[in-house]
């Protein structure tokens, strides 16, 4: 029989034990099994190296039931405090050397006791998804004490969105321990926006200078929760025109940014400003057959950019309202023209909508961020009560100071 057969290893996995008393087995037993950085809790010991040993775990007493190393290893105690511990793996080996040179090594299995259950943590209570969408959700995460990042062991239920209604979704995950944890999250099938709750804010998305390879990403993300949004458009990507009549064809507002967002010849006089406006608009009536009444400066009518021709960006704000056109700034940023975390895009626009009762949004399809950002958006949107519009002739200009 082992000489450590009658030594009981209580491991909790997150706890350690101090250091008081010293050449004593029982130390070196816990120190090496636990003291990895974890919490610190306390081990006493009581009577002498052949006595039973208590060791005090969050109110708990285990007993130790051992001898004094010397006893255990088969050499005088006065060894005790030459024993090296080592663990590796799942083991505790305990060596001896005398000064003769006679070595012996024995050795404990590690038994790991993990009660903890994992954490789930879910980005709201509750999301919004309009009929007949597949629910997807790759907001949530997953950790646990022992097993560390479980996210991809999550098993998602399922929720039959052909039918409108609230919904539970539970998201389950066992560690490797076999601690399970279930959550829920109520999903609202909803059949039109008018379903869904509000709280008198609106909301305007809007995109520049597209369309181009990600402008067709983001309708997807826009049809998900049937929300329309407004595109000022461009010819920076002659392939893709072919996309702004898809995005007609989906119900989503269609105005002109500039045919060529070169700023030396959009801004070179109030001409041929008004040439370039009129080569985009030709662009949307080819793909939409119709024309639009709505704009965007290129830079914004706040731009400085323009100030290599004085008074440029004035003037033509007075030519074009002249000629019955409209132009519209943004009073929320996204600067996702800066940025290329979809989080912290998500995060800047709907910290600038929580400022304003009707929100003009910048944010550009060309930026691939955007095609993630736009979905957490309209999803934290929808769960704040916020409603998504298009723009029209009527809608906030949301105009700048102009600044030439």
């Amino acid at each position: 029989m082992s000489l450590f057969s009658n030594l009981e290893i209580k491991v909790v996995i997150g706890s350690t034990f101090g250091d008081e008393g010293k050449g004593n087995v029982v130390q070196w037993l816990c120190k090496q099994a636990l003291a990895e950085g974890k919490k610190v809790a306390v081990c006493r010991y009581s009577g002498g190296p052949q006595a039973a040993h208590t060791i005090y775990h969050n109110g708990i007493e285990h007993i130790c039931s051992t001898y004094g190393a010397g006893v255990l290893l088969g050499v005088p105690t006065y060894l005790t405090n030459n024993v090296l511990v080592e663990r590796i793996d799942n083991k505790i080996y305990y060596t001896v050397s005398d000064s003769s040179g006679n070595k012996k090594t024995v050795f404990r299995d590690i038994n790991y006791k993990d009660d903890e259950a994992p954490n789930i943590n879910l980005n709201g209570d509750k999301t919004y998804i309009y009929k007949g969408t597949k629910y997807e959700d790759t907001s949530y995460s997953a950790y646990d004490n022992c097993d560390g990042d479980i996210t991809n062991n999550v098993i998602v239920s399922n929720v039959d969105t052909s039918k409108t209604g609230e919904y539970n979704i539970d998201y389950s995950v066992t560690d490797s321990s076999g601690n399970k944890t279930i959550v829920t999250k109520k999903v609202i099938v909803y059949n039109d926006l008018s379903e869904v709750p509000k709280n008198g804010k609106v909301v305007y998305l809007t995109f520049d200078d597209g369309p181009c390879s990600y402008t067709s990403d983001i309708l997807k993300i826009l049809d998900k929760y049937n929300v329309k949004a407004t595109f000022f458009v461009t010819n920076q990507f002659s392939s893709y025109q072919y996309v702004i009549g898809e995005e007609f064809k989906k119900g989503h507002a269609i105005a002109v940014h500039t045919y060529s967002h070169v700023y030396k010849k959009v801004y070179n006089s109030v001409d041929d400003y008004v040439n370039d406006f009129d080569n985009m608009n030709s662009i949307i009536y080819e793909q939409t057959g119709t024309k639009t009444k709505m704009f965007r400066f290129p830079g914004g009518s706040s731009n400085t950019i323009s100030r290599f021709n004085k008074g440029i960006v004035t003037n033509v704000a007075k030519k074009m309202t002249e000629l019955g056109y409209y132009y519209y700034d943004w009073n929320v940023d996204s600067e996702d023209v800066s940025n290329t975390d979809p989080v912290k895009i998500k995060n800047n626009v709907l910290k600038g909508i929580e400022k304003h009762d009707a929100s003009v949004v910048l944010l550009h399809d060309i930026k691939k961020a955007n095609i993630e950002s736009v979905d957490m958006i309209i999803k934290e949107g929808l769960e704040k009560g916020y409603t998504f519009l298009p723009l029209d002739i009527n809608s906030p200009t949301a105009h700048h100071s102009i600044n030439n």
